[in-house]
């Protein structure tokens, strides 16, 4: 489990309206951060997921698809810092 902090409006608001119910079970959105309740690697194949999902409803141009952007950044610097740290040990 990790969160993810300092998130936008736009930010909650596309994963908010992107995550479907299955997948909201996994994912606690509040007001400026996400907390994943599963390991850095499957939160960024699941950001991957919802970036095509965003494509799919409003294009490459539309603002979902735009605003988690931040969010796949956030989720692979706690997946490459995790990747180290089992580096580490």
């Amino acid at each position: 489990m990790f969160k993810i902090t300092r998130l936008t409006r736009m930010n909650v608001d596309a994963l908010k309206v992107l995550l479907t119910q299955d997948e909201s079970t996994r994912v606690t959105v509040a007001s400026t951060t996400a907390t994943f309740d599963m390991a850095p690697g499957e939160a960024q194949r699941l950001i991957a997921t919802l970036l095509e999902r965003a494509v799919q409803s409003d294009g490459r141009g539309g603002r979902h698809y735009r605003s988690l952007f931040a969010v796949r950044r956030k989720v692979a610097a706690v997946a490459a810092s995790a990747a180290n740290a089992d580096g580490d040990a």
